[in-house]
């Protein structure tokens, strides 16, 4: 069975699936562009499905249906452009840098946010750690990696647009944003399902 290019947005899309993810980042206000670039993997030729900007933070996403098998070419990328090499005291490690995030998601929108929750720097879907007074907080395990250590940190906007502050390796948020973050990827998720491709015109 072959996919159904779409169009959407003056782009023709190799699959519905795909312009469903581009409908999600039209709804939570998100800049996008469709396959910008390819990058040689050591001869493999690799062009991810979506470059996303959020803020500071570059994520670069690789679409699949549900139940895909691993895509070894995915893991190559992330490895290229999500990580650099430095030299330290027992040789040559691999530090992630801060803000480029790869995501490999299987299915729609909907598929992998709803009922779930998400870190709010990263979007990436998290189990909620903490919850105190007014407060919830995350311990999402790839933010952790650049997250400051000492508190007091100012606040930042994360994936939504909606405030955060990072606080000792915690991803912290006020019970009153985070319930706007989860409504905003609500809305987002239902408006990609949806979207209606009649024929590959737009939706």
């Amino acid at each position: 069975m072959q996919p159904i290019t779409t169009v959407y947005q003056g782009y023709r899309f190799r699959s519905r699936l795909e312009a469903r993810w581009a409908v999600f980042f039209d709804a939570l206000g998100l800049n996008w562009t469709y396959e910008p670039e390819g990058f040689d993997l050591d001869g493999d030729w690799y062009l991810p499905d979506f470059r996303v900007t959020s803020g500071e933070i570059t994520y670069w996403y690789e679409i699949k249906p549900l139940n895909s098998e691993p895509c070894e070419k995915f893991e190559r990328f992330t490895e290229l452009i999500a990580t650099e090499s430095v030299e330290g005291d027992e040789g040559v490690e691999r530090w992630r840098i801060p803000n480029i995030e790869t995501r490999l998601v299987l299915g729609d929108p909907f598929d992998v946010f709803m009922g779930k929750d998400v870190c709010p720097r990263c979007g990436k879907p998290e189990n909620l750690d903490m919850f105190s007074g007014n407060e919830v907080g995350f311990l999402c395990h790839p933010c952790d990696d650049v997250t400051a250590c000492h508190g007091g940190n100012p606040p930042e906007i994360g994936f939504t647009g909606v405030e955060f502050w990072p606080h000792k390796g915690w991803i912290k948020i006020t019970e009153s944003n985070y319930q706007l973050l989860q409504e905003k990827l609500q809305n987002a998720c239902k408006a990609a399902r949806g979207a209606r491709f009649e024929h590959g015109e737009q939706g």
